[in-house]
């Protein structure tokens, strides 16, 4: 997969990488201490250097990047994942890299803008974006809800991928409409929707159909 994909590997990994340009443009006018944590309410909680705050999530995500990539790539079912969710394993941290770094510059060089809003939208726009895709994937090992009971099944796969997708569509659209009141009830529900939904509704699926074949 990697092999197929270079030339989109590595405008992906600099598009990561492009916040680091500037910040170093931005150098001279960021304060020697950024805020690189927050809490719920979008309030500044923890602090690092200009130089942590200008490298440090660029690369972490680079990282992160990376390890999705070669997950994807050793998986030796990965062309059923299809072309398009493919490209969005791509571009996906180099669009949290460009809002988050943004954000951040942002509100080190005073400007008004709620950081907990900002990633309350981001992780909306996700949650909608991978849940349109997730039905479309067919049974790998690195892409989608991967419990047992859907590895062994292919139907079970597709239904449990359908809801997988219901639900961080309907997971990200909750996100969206209370994005600017942060609340991390809120988000806690979101990803328990999002994430034990599927799985319940999977086991669920194949505690039905087994019965049904031992009849």
């Amino acid at each position: 997969m990697l092999r197929q994909n270079k030339g989109k590997f590595l405008i992906s990994s600099a598009v990561i990488l492009l916040p680091i340009l500037a910040g170093l443009f931005l150098w001279q006018k960021l304060p020697e201490e950024v805020a690189t944590h927050f809490n719920f309410r979008g309030e500044a909680d923890g602090w690092s250097s200009r130089t942590f705050g200008v490298f440090g999530l660029p690369l972490i995500l680079l990282g992160a990047h990376l390890f999705c990539i070669i997950l994807t790539s050793v998986d030796p079912k990965s062309k059923n994942i299809g072309s398009k969710p493919i490209s969005l394993l791509f571009w996906l941290m180099p669009a949290v890299s460009l809002v988050m770094n943004g954000a951040l510059y942002a509100y080190a060089l005073g400007m008004q803008i709620g950081i907990g809003t900002v990633c309350m939208l981001l992780l909306g726009a996700m949650c909608i974006v991978l849940g349109n895709y997730l039905p479309k994937v067919r049974q790998n090992y690195s892409f989608g809800v991967k419990v047992s009971w859907a590895l062994d099944d292919p139907e079970n796969w597709a239904a449990t991928q359908r809801v997988g997708g219901w639900s961080l569509v309907i997971g990200g659209l909750i996100l969206l409409a209370t994005a600017f009141w942060p609340n991390l009830w809120i988000i806690l529900f979101t990803v328990l929707l999002s994430s034990l939904a599927p799985v319940v509704y999977s086991f669920c699926y194949y505690k039905r159909h087994r019965k049904e074949r031992d009849l």
